[in-house]
């Protein structure tokens, strides 16, 4: 699990949140959560709805339609 303080060097490499300054990044990291998504794992479907955003740390991602 990350720390909240080192979350935020993730944050400032995601272009959304260049504009922000340390404060503002500190407190995107403390309303974030860290998970873990095993292989093959659907993280949401098309159609449902979710208030979540996803930064990818490390691995990779499939993006697949139909």
């Amino acid at each position: 699990m990350l720390a909240v303080f080192d979350r935020v060097p993730l944050l400032e490499d995601v272009e959304i949140f260049e504009p922000l300054d340390g404060s503002a990044l500190l407190a995107v990291a403390h309303a974030t959560a860290v998970e873990c998504f095993h292989e093959d794992m659907v993280v949401c479907a098309r159609g449902q709805r979710d208030d979540r955003l996803f930064v990818l740390v490390s691995g990779e991602v499939r993006i697949v339609r139909g």
